[in-house]
């Protein structure tokens, strides 16, 4: 049966690496937020700014710290500018993250569970796609929880100080990724980081403390604007009920390790270490915790996700309290594998059905890229239609302009965000548009038709009722842009002036 579980497991990682490929290869994204963080981390690596100040013309922002932008933008540099290439640290991290856990598994749990350790993690990576292959914090996040959960076999040998400052540095990294990460350490530290805890945990909190801040360190990483834009991001965030229900229905995926726990239980209670039962409640409450994250505006069930590699390791931990008996532990292991496959089917199916919906995504590109070519010498910007629907999902292709050099000012996923904020956001973009610092707009063509100027950047917003864009740009760039050409996909406008 070992060896059947081994097989499994092979299969579901030579599945995943298609998947991780399959998404590489494909000429588009599946977040209208990934543009922005590739061109974010070109800009970093091409010596430009990362963060501006709240409202200049340059600013595009998300609440993600500059770790992200650096893993992505190494990759950037290393194979060359492409979407393609863009894509090739969350694929990285995948990776590395399920040899980690690979690893684990087998030195902490034995070869009889190395087939199912693997073959649950895997699942769990591919239960959560697109989310857990994405460009985005959540790729990154789960590979620093999968490290600290392999740095605890630092305990076993006595290291016990060594495995807390791993911990703690990994969880620094982390909340550089996304501000709350550090609840994903916390289960962690409560199983492994209680010995002299009230000299361990100061001196951990100052290695995750410095950590965080070593990315700023660079010249081109600015602490202050970045704070200021978190902070004005933090702003507004009221819990959305519909987030919430929804968070709470994929927190089962999560807290599924209970089941075998109660199974357990009831089969062979002295067979479960207290530590462990203590370490399992912590990580429900903390589950709990983030469905706060998981509810506001702009989010969804996600920020769950970082937290599988401890499922897993829980459902493993539960497992070899059923060895007293070889049919329980059998009995045990079959519910975990089968659970995991069934309920990896869907979302794969509707995976799939994704790659092939998004085919047109080769021919965008390449469109885009021919007009690139066709005005090299003119500065070229990713302008937006009148719909969130349909043609939207071409300006996904927007990081091709960036990786080609030209200024990027304007962003759906800022000005979404940035409507939540009290603080106005677009004068100095209304200035830009004014004085055509943009010699020229390409606009998806079936968002704009030629007659209806005014609908440019007139799309409505995702996260807020109401337009993305204020008025005041709409109409700057009805008075001082007008279309030049049409192409099948896009409309290049021009300054009229």
């Amino acid at each position: 049966m070992v060896r059947l579980f081994n097989a499994v497991a092979a299969l579901a990682v030579t599945y995943l690496i298609y998947i991780l490929y399959n998404y590489i290869v494909l000429d588009t994204y599946f977040d209208h937020a990934e543009p922005d963080i590739a061109i974010m981390a070109w800009r970093l690596f091409s010596g430009e700014e990362l963060y501006h100040t709240p409202g200049a013309a340059e600013q595009i922002f998300t609440a993600y710290g500059p770790v992200l932008y650096l893993i992505t933008g190494l990759y950037l540099k290393l194979f060359g500018a492409s979407l393609a290439t863009s894509k090739l640290a969350a694929a990285g991290s995948c990776l590395i993250a399920l040899s980690s856990f690979a690893y684990y598994t087998w030195h902490r749990f034995s070869a009889n569970y190395f087939g199912i350790g693997v073959l649950a993690f895997v699942c769990y990576t591919l239960m959560i796609s697109p989310v857990a292959i994405w460009i985005r914090p959540e790729p990154h996040t789960a590979l620093l929880v999968t490290l600290a959960v392999v740095s605890t076999l630092l305990y076993d040998s006595g290291r016990v100080w060594l495995m807390a400052i791993v911990i703690a540095a990994l969880a620094g990294l982390a909340v550089n990724l996304k501000i709350h990460s550090a609840i994903y350490f916390v289960p962690l530290v409560m199983r492994y980081c209680t010995v002299r805890w009230f000299t361990m945990w100061p001196i951990m909190a100052g290695v995750s403390v410095i950590f965080f801040f070593l990315p700023f360190s660079l010249p081109t990483i600015s602490l202050s604007n970045y704070i200021a834009g978190l902070m004005d991001m933090m702003t507004s965030r009221e819990i959305q009920i519909v987030a919430l229900l929804s968070a709470l229905k994929w927190s089962q995926l999560f807290l599924a390790p209970g089941v075998i726990l109660l199974f357990a239980t009831i089969t062979n209670r002295k067979g479960i270490k207290r530590e462990d039962v203590i370490y399992f409640f912590v990580y429900l409450l903390c589950v709990v915790v983030t469905f706060y994250p998981s509810s506001v505006p702009g989010s969804t069930w996600r920020q769950m996700l970082p937290f599988f590699p401890i499922t897993v390791d829980l459902f493993l931990r539960f497992l070899t309290a059923l060895e007293v008996s070889k049919t329980r532990w059998l009995a045990g292991s079959i519910i975990v594998s089968l659970t995991v496959v069934i309920l990896t089917v869907s979302p794969q199916r509707r995976l799939l059905k994704a790659y092939d919906s998004n085919a047109w995504g080769k021919d965008v590109s390449a469109e885009l890229k021919m007009i690139a070519d066709k005005y090299g010498d003119t500065s070229l910007q990713m302008g937006y239609g009148s719909s969130n629907q349909a043609g939207y999902s071409w300006t996904y292709s927007r990081p091709i302009l960036a990786f080609a050099g030209h200024k990027v000012t304007m962003s759906s996923v800022t000005s979404m965000e940035r409507n939540l904020v009290p603080r106005p956001s677009w004068p100095k973009k209304v200035d830009w548009i004014k004085s055509c610092k943009t010699d020229l707009w390409i606009v998806p063509k079936l968002n704009q038709p030629t007659h209806l100027n005014h609908r440019t950047f007139g799309m409505t917003s995702l996260i807020k009722a109401g337009l993305t864009f204020h008025p005041d740009i709409i109409s700057a760039f009805a008075e001082n842009y007008e279309p030049r050409e049409i192409y099948e996909y896009f409309q290049v406008w021009a300054c009229r002036k």
